[in-house]
């Protein structure tokens, strides 16, 4: 199963295949063992057709570990509407959302507003079409406690 998981993850194709997957927390490693399954392929040089597989070498290449993906998605989310980042980290809004969800709550749970000792609340327009957001603010710190959409009510 977790073998599907990262060779849907990793977009490959046909005969590329993920045949094993080794989890090495102590390292913070997962090791991906892919394979080749097929006997022949075209020349990635000159294109000629049905080459003989020879050289089965293990090799290894170092790419982003997932902490460091999730890590750039929330730094892009941050800079950038979410459609965009989606487009560029080639992934589901809804799996993005789901990213920058746990991590909003996570963060939300550590605050400490116990120095906060003068706010300031404000509505004000988030989009032309008059739609608005409530915005509670420490004013000494400037950190944001809380935000929702507002009345518009004007």
């Amino acid at each position: 199963m977790q073998e599907a998981l990262f060779h849907q993850a990793l977009g490959l194709t046909q005969p590329w295949d993920v045949e094993r997957v080794a989890l090495d927390v102590a390292r913070s490693r997962i090791a991906l063992y892919t394979v080749w399954r097929a006997n022949s392929a075209p020349c990635p040089a000159c294109g000629a057709s049905e080459q003989r597989i020879h050289n089965h070498r293990q090799r290894s290449w170092r790419h982003l570990d997932f902490f460091q993906f999730v890590a750039l998605a929330l730094t892009l989310a941050g800079e950038m509407p979410v459609l965009a980042c989606t487009r560029i980290l080639r992934c589901s809004g809804n799996a993005l959302w789901r990213q920058i969800d746990a991590h909003v709550k996570r963060a939300r749970a550590e605050e400490n507003y116990a120095e906060t000792e003068v706010i300031g609340i404000d509505e004000t327009s988030c989009s032309k079409g008059h739609s608005c957001i409530t915005l509670v603010q420490g004013l000494s710190n400037g950190k944001l406690i809380y935000a929702t959409p507002g009345g518009g009510g004007g």
